[in-house]
C-alpha cells in the first residue's frame, strides 16, 4: 500500500525504458519496495550502454531528483524531464515568486478536458542551465484549498484565531494545486505537461 496523490491505492514500482520511435519495450526492472532509490537511474543508463542502448530522454518521477543524478544526465548529455520534489529550495522559490501571477489568460493551457495555467522559467539546477515549469491545475488547487482552510478553521481554537489570521496568501496557501516540472532542454507550454505524463 501507498500514498498516491490524495489516496491511498496499491502501488508496483518499476523502471521501463522503451524505444522513443515506436514505443516497444526496451529493458525493464523491479524496485525494491516504494521507495526509489536515487542511484537506480545511472546504474541503469550505465547497464543500458553495456547492453549498446544509447538513452537520449528521460522522463522520471520526483524520486529521482538529486544532485547526483541530474548532473550524470548532463554530463551525459542525456534529456531529461522530471517533477521538481516539493522539499528543495528551488521548488519553494518558484512557489513564492510566481504563483501570485500564475492564473493570467496568457499562461492558460489545455490538457485532454482540464484548463492549466503553466509558466515556463529558464533557472540554474546544479550549475547548469535548466528550465522549469510551474503548473497550476485550479480543479485541484480547490481542492486541496478547501482541505487547508477546513483544517485552520478546525484548529482556531487552539490558537485564539489566529489560524485563519496566518492564512492568507501564506506559502502552504500558494502551494495548492502546484506542480514544477524541469527539463535539461526547451519544452512548449502546451507540451510539457502531456509529455511527463507520458511516463
Amino acid at each position: 500500500m501507498g500514498r498516491s496523490g490524495e489516496e491511498i491505492d496499491k502501488q508496483i514500482r518499476f523502471l521501463l525504458v522503451v524505444n522513443k520511435d515506436n514505443s516497444l519495450p526496451l529493458y525493464f526492472r523491479i524496485l525494491p519496495g516504494n521507495i526509489v532509490d536515487v542511484s537506480s537511474l545511472c546504474n541503469t543508463t550505465e547497464e543500458l550502454k553495456q547492453y549498446g542502448v544509447k538513452s537520449y530522454f528521460l522522463c522520471v518521477d520526483a524520486g529521482f531528483f538529486s544532485k547526483h543524478n541530474i548532473v550524470d544526465l548532463y554530463n551525459q548529455g542525456i534529456s531529461f524531464l522530471t517533477r521538481l520534489p516539493a522539499s528543495t529550495s528551488l521548488y519553494r522559490e518558484l512557489v513564492e515568486t510566481e504563483v501570485k501571477g500564475l492564473e493570467s489568460p496568457v499562461n492558460v493551457v489545455r490538457f485532454g478536458k482540464r484548463g492549466l495555467f503553466v509558466l515556463q522559467k529558464k533557472v540554474e539546477l546544479f550549475g547548469k542551465v535548466g528550465f522549469a515549469y510551474v503548473v497550476l491545475d485550479p480543479e485541484r488547487k480547490g481542492r486541496e484549498s478547501k482541505r487547508l482552510i477546513l483544517q485552520t478553521v478546525d484548529n482556531d481554537d487552539d490558537d485564539g484565531g489566529e489560524g485563519v489570521k496566518r492564512l492568507g496568501l501564506g506559502y502552504d496557501f500558494l502551494r495548492c494545486g502546484v506542480v514544477v516540472l524541469v527539463s535539461f532542454f526547451e519544452i512548449s507550454r502546451e507540451e510539457v505537461v502531456p509529455m511527463y505524463y507520458l511516463r
